[in-house]
């Protein structure tokens, strides 16, 4: 038993496998598959996409949403009457629950037009690209309306207008302020960018520098007030 004993512990000994490798390893497979799943997604809506009455479905649509960058959820969107006709045509002919399940892979996903100079411009136009991303740490892959895939550079926005699929980061039940206002949306022609109500001075008391350096309340006529922080309400 001795002679054994010497024998196996001359022999290789494998590292034991830990628990959070394991975890790790589960982890990395998920992400590689919602990655995935998402390069699917982000090809079959710029596809769609080609149909012009889709993508101006998808401008009012956009337009409508009550986030600073009209933000929409990908799936609460696509589950919507809104999002029918974009859903069914991703379907292409199929059912429409197929999308759905493959949506259903990915964590919940943020669809808008993240360049502020696209937001402003776009109109509907069809040269519009759809990039998808995972994480921060990825390439950004984008897709034509032919499906053709590109890659883009993360510091230097593409001259097509581009709509981007991502993780959202949006709390969707957190809309912007009431009395916000939409801006550089060509007149309702493009999606603009939601921006808070601007301060209302005419509300405000001013505080003028009495002789003895006290302060003396007045109103704002015809007083400038200056540069703060001031409370409304």
């Amino acid at each position: 038993m001795a002679l054994v004993g010497c024998a196996d512990a001359a022999g290789p000994v494998a590292a034991p496998t830990t628990a959070a490798a394991e975890l790790q390893a589960e982890s990395d497979a998920a992400a590689d598959a919602e990655r995935v799943a998402l390069a699917k997604i982000g090809r079959l809506v710029a596809t769609s996409l080609a149909d012009k009455s889709l993508r101006h479905q998808l401008r009012r649509d956009l337009r409508k949403a009550p986030f600073r960058e009209h933000k929409l959820e990908l799936g609460g969107y696509l589950r919507s009457d809104d999002g029918h006709s974009l859903l069914t045509s991703m379907a292409g002919g199929k059912s429409p629950d197929a999308v759905l399940t493959l949506v259903d892979q990915i964590r919940s996903l943020e669809f808008y037009m993240p360049v502020r100079k696209h937001r402003e411009t776009w109109v509907g136009d069809g040269d519009v690209l759809v990039a998808v991303q995972l994480e921060e740490k990825d390439p950004i892959i984008a897709f034509d309306g032919i499906g053709g895939e590109r890659q883009l550079d993360p510091d230097i926005p593409p001259e097509q207008p581009t709509l981007s699929i991502v993780a959202s980061e949006t709390r969707f039940d957190q809309t912007m302020p009431t009395g916000s206002r939409n801006v550089g949306d060509m007149n309702g022609r493009s999606i603009g960018t939601l921006e808070p109500r601007g301060l209302d001075v005419s509300g405000l008391i001013a505080v003028e520098e009495g002789p003895d350096g006290g302060g003396s309340g007045g109103g704002s006529g015809g007083t400038s007030i200056p540069s703060g922080l001031y409370l409304e309400f």
